[in-house]
């Protein structure tokens, strides 16, 4: 089955939401986590949680809050976006068409 071009820049659109849109919620959430990093402790969240000035329990503290809070808010954008037509990391395309009814999305990417 060919692709039309027009198809193959809607594809390639829909690959980059979903590849962009978790990353965006994922920097979303570390602004908000710094945020309440400042609140609570008083202090900048360590730009460098490795640097040899960080404390470890600062830096074991941002790395889990980050890494935890970071992972969740992808999650639940890939979860969302797994019912829609926008391919997502991780995902298994062939499921998802079969999902959608048919959608095509397993199309992405062949020629």
């Amino acid at each position: 089955m060919q692709i039309s071009s027009q198809d193959k820049t809607k594809n390639l659109a829909l690959i980059i939401a979903g590849v962009a849109i978790p990353l965006i919620a994922s920097r979303a959430t570390k602004r908000i986590i710094g945020s309440g990093y400042r609140a609570l402790s008083d202090r900048e969240p360590p730009k460098n949680p490795a640097s040899p000035t960080t404390a470890w329990k600062d830096a074991l503290a941002w790395s889990i809050l980050t890494g935890a809070a970071g992972g969740v808010s992808r999650l639940i954008m890939r979860k969302i976006l797994a019912h829609t037509s926008i391919p997502t990391e991780g995902y298994d395309h062939e499921n998802q068409e079969k999902a959608l009814g048919g959608s095509g999305v397993s199309d992405v990417g062949e020629s």
